[in-house]
């Protein structure tokens, strides 16, 4: 079976990237089938990806044809209507030529619009995001197109509950694969906290840095290292030195290697304003590692059982942010117990299953196909 994965940028570090990549992986590795991933929005050339891509998966850049240097692609329009539609165009002509059975849309404006340009393949859309995340017009969008598609998956229950505008035959709930399942684990006994994020508002590093700032008062002797890019990354560094933390909180370029930096933990904060259904709390876990996190949309809650494998708080709450993380950076023992039940946790998203899950719905749309 052919199956096509489009983002709108692959050589994006973020998320949906790391998905689409993971997903790629368990499509053509477990369960051996042609994958291409179609990146709408780069160029053959462009760079290295922030992450691996695994052999055997075709990556198409589908603005190739389009100039880098018109105005099209550099003007502020760029990110709008026409642009979309041009590229969702070229992805029509090369479903002509070389057609996909399924093709899977795995941001907010391509899930609204690919069953326009899809050809005959079936259409899978794919959010990853929080449905109170998504922009306005595009939640509006949704309600209208998501209509369209041959099947929407949510990551969690809690988030597939906003999706009352598409049908209970059409709905599916699939939690992300994990990246990763070391037989190690970390042994929660050095004075790290981890944080591997994107340096943009949505992330919460505003509040990163008042938590930081508190923790130096109660627990100096800890550290807190910080992996990641954006484009808030000078505001934030520059902010961290006026709050007098450069000794305390250390940032770092993104990592190669999260699973060497999850084993040399002893806790993770996560504190992002929204989220889906993220990565890296399952990363921890998988690592052994206790998590903090801020219920931030369902995803978290998804994934941590507050005080038995990590601590969910209220969004916002830095107090209670504070009080969690310095709760477990006193108690060695707690670290080890939670980071223990962590790891149990985590063998609900091994990639085996997440592959067993697709390939059943896969098996659905294309037998539906066949009648």
């Amino acid at each position: 079976m052919k199956i096509g994965i489009v983002v709108t940028d692959l050589f994006q570090l973020g998320g949906v990237e790391r998905v689409a990549l993971l997903l790629g992986k368990i499509f053509c590795g477990f369960l051996h089938h042609e994958v291409t991933i179609f990146s709408c929005m780069s160029y053959p050339g462009q760079g290295k990806l922030y992450f691996e891509c695994p052999d055997g998966i075709k990556i198409v850049h589908l603005s190739e044809k389009l100039d880098p240097d018109s105005w099209l692609v550099k003007s502020s329009f760029s990110q709008k209507t026409f642009l979309k539609y041009k590229v969702l165009s070229e992805l029509k002509k090369y479903q002509k030529k070389n057609p996909q059975d399924i093709l899977i849309s795995t941001v907010c404006w391509s899930n609204c619009f690919l069953p326009f340009f899809k050809g005959k393949a079936k259409n899978i859309a794919c959010e990853h995001g929080a449905f109170s995340a998504i922009p306005l017009p595009y939640r509006w969008a949704s309600r209208l197109f998501f209509r369209f598609s041959d099947a929407v998956v949510l990551l969690t229950e809690g988030n597939a509950e906003n999706y009352t505008f598409v049908r209970k035959n059409k709905k599916f709930v699939i939690p992300n694969p994990l990246s990763f399942m070391p037989e190690q684990s970390s042994n929660c006994s050095g004075k790290r906290i981890l944080s591997l994020t994107r340096f943009t508002h949505e992330k919460g590093n505003d509040m990163l840095l008042t938590i930081a700032a508190e923790l130096k008062k109660t627990i100096p002797d800890w550290r807190i290292d910080v992996f990641g890019a954006g484009q808030d990354e000078e505001i934030l560094k520059s902010r961290a030195e006026k709050l007098g933390l450069e000794n305390f909180i250390y940032f770092h370029t993104p990592t190669t290697n999260a699973e060497q930096e999850f084993l040399q933990s002893s806790v993770y904060i996560l504190y992002s304003r929204s989220e889906g259904l993220p990565m890296v709390l399952l990363e921890a876990q998988a690592c052994g590692v206790p998590a903090v996190s801020f219920a931030c949309g369902h995803g978290p809650g998804a994934i941590i059982t507050d005080n038995k494998n990590g601590f969910l708080i209220s969004p916002g709450n830095i107090n209670e942010f504070v009080q969690a993380v310095v709760k477990l950076a006193r108690d060695e023992d707690l670290r080890r117990q939670f980071g223990a039940a962590a790891k149990l946790n985590s063998q609900r998203f091994v990639p085996e299953k997440i592959a067993e899950i697709w390939q059943n719905l896969f098996n659905d749309l294309t037998k539906n196909t066949t009648k």
